[in-house]
């Protein structure tokens, strides 16, 4: 006898192979409503403007005790920002005018072109390398966790 089998065979078991796979498919599948999909009880969380918008350069505390800045400018001195704007100015990128001592959208525009012009990521906020690009110390301007807080 052998080994082979015959191409009508072959071709009937292929057959029944598929019809068996094609029915085992065929079964129904039930969905059921699980909530997933439904909108949570609790607000949206608020987007940064509106963060800094309510508490402007506010430092709150976590439910553990360690300090959080609400905003960008939580984490500046009172006096870096008029820092980083004169500098905005002197590089040509925000007009006298637009001084407001404040991280407010003219300013963050002026960073982001600042920013674009020396091939940095155009984030619109003060981080330390453009705080060192514009000519200023990062440690001079920005505030440190002391261990009271």
């Amino acid at each position: 006898m052998s080994p082979y089998r015959s191409p009508a065979a072959t071709l009937a078991l292929a057959l029944v192979f598929a019809a068996g796979v094609g029915a085992g498919c065929a079964h129904t599948h039930t969905v059921t409503d699980t909530g997933a999909s439904k909108p949570a009880d609790k607000p949206a969380a608020k987007h940064r403007d509106d963060i800094s918008a309510d508490a402007p350069g506010r430092t709150i505390r976590a439910k553990s005790g360690t300090p959080l800045a609400t905003s960008p400018a939580g984490l500046l001195e009172p006096e870096a920002v008029k820092e980083i704007q004169k500098k905005l100015v002197s590089h040509g990128q925000l007009a006298e005018a637009a001084e407001s001592g404040k991280l407010d959208g003219p300013t963050e525009k002026a960073l982001r072109q600042f920013q674009h012009a020396n091939n940095m990521p155009a984030t619109g906020m003060p981080d330390d390398l453009t705080i060192q690009k514009l000519g200023l110390k990062p440690t001079e301007l920005t505030r440190a966790a002391t261990k009271s807080e």
